[in-house]
């Protein structure tokens, strides 16, 4: 959030002082008066203006008071000026952008404007929006040839309709969408090469485990032979009753591990199926995702060719209206004028440079 400045318009509401309640613009020695007091915000931000009209508050009041809320109603706007627009100041906004602030301006007619410079004006939009659209099916176009190979769809030609289209910039946007399309399969083998490390640890937890059962079915049987042997003894006086107890013991134990080892081996098996739908869920979640995409791809194309058309459209009406005028788009620079504690500073800009309150834009056509 910018800092404020002489000229922004600060929104001040106290609960239960209604008196104090205002709508304050900050005054050229970057202060706003408040509870008859003049309370210094040039230069802070919004938190740190709402500590200190809140604490002017406190002392007029001697009180906390319960509720101080500050916001800002309006910043400093911005100033654009420079060739090929119509100079004039728009409101600022957060998201405010070079492109949109001499969009906004750039929008507005004015009634001594020549219809000659309007259509050049309508003209050279129409060229701008050729290079965008142009653009945007070249994208479309090659992504749709990435997701048919993808999936395996030979059924017509992937690239159909881009002989409009120059081969330069298909090769361009081919290589940005072939390295992003790389680096999804790469995550993608990655996520699988985790979950068959997972289920070969499985696997050999399951075979470690059916080892051992066997082993302990094993020493069930011979327990159970032991106890045999032990009550036949008994029975005839060869053995105390005290050995029948201990094979017995022996016998329970070895069957309670049995009994464990059989359920630890179904929740392993458990695991294992549960990886395995994973690794299915991948290949199947991967296919939907590209033929959504490819979907997308179709539509924005189809799209990108129409807006293409109408563009065409308008070009070619505006040429025929001006003649020999020539319509391509202006290349166009621009430059921030800021200001800062030692006055005004020059800064190079592009279309997306933010902008902040009180900035003067220059346009600079070449």
């Amino acid at each position: 959030m910018p800092r404020l400045a002489p000229g922004d318009v600060l929104t001040i509401r106290v609960a239960r002082l209604p008196e104090l309640d205002r709508d304050a613009m900050i005054g050229p020695d970057g202060s706003i008066r408040i509870a008859g007091r003049a309370v210094a915000v040039s230069g802070l931000d919004l938190d740190a203006a709402h500590n200190a009209i809140v604490a002017a508050v406190k002392q007029e009041t001697g009180a906390e008071p319960p509720f101080v809320l500050v916001d800002v109603l309006e910043w400093r706007p911005v100033a654009i000026y420079g060739a090929g627009v119509r100079s004039g100041d728009v409101p600022w906004r957060p998201d405010m952008t070079v492109r949109r602030a001499v969009a906004t301006v750039d929008s507005r007619l004015r009634d001594d404007d020549s219809p000659q410079l309007i259509e050049i004006l309508e003209g050279q939009r129409a060229a701008t929006r050729i290079l965008d659209e142009t653009d945007r099916l070249a994208r479309a176009l090659v992504q749709i040839s990435i997701l048919r190979a993808e999936l395996g769809d030979t059924s017509a030609l992937a690239d159909a309709g881009a002989d409009e289209l120059d081969p330069a910039v298909l090769d361009r946007i081919r290589v940005i969408e072939a390295e992003v399309h790389a680096l999804r399969r790469e995550r993608l083998a990655q996520q699988r090469e985790n979950l068959s490390s997972q289920r070969l640890a499985v696997t050999r937890q399951i075979e470690s485990m059916a080892e051992e059962l066997d082993l302990q079915r094993s020493r069930v049987g011979l327990f159970e032979e032991q106890l045999v042997t032990a009550e036949t003894l008994s029975a005839r006086g060869l053995s105390t009753q005290d050995r029948v107890s201990n094979r017995q013991a022996d016998l329970m134990n070895a069957q309670l591990l049995v009994v464990r080892l059989i359920s630890e081996r179904a929740e392993a098996e458990s695991r294992q199926i549960l990886i395995d739908s994973l690794i299915n869920e991948l290949g199947t979640n991967w296919t939907l995702d590209l033929t959504t995409e490819l979907n997308t791809a179709q539509a924005t194309a189809i799209s990108a060719r129409n807006a293409l058309a109408l563009a065409r459209q308008d070009l070619a009406a505006s040429e025929q209206i001006l003649g020999t005028v020539i319509l391509e788009p202006a290349r166009t620079a621009y430059a921030i004028h800021r200001k800062g504690d030692s006055g005004f500073t020059a800064l190079a800009a592009d279309p997306d440079t933010a902008v902040q309150p009180g900035d003067i834009i220059q346009v600079i056509r070449k």
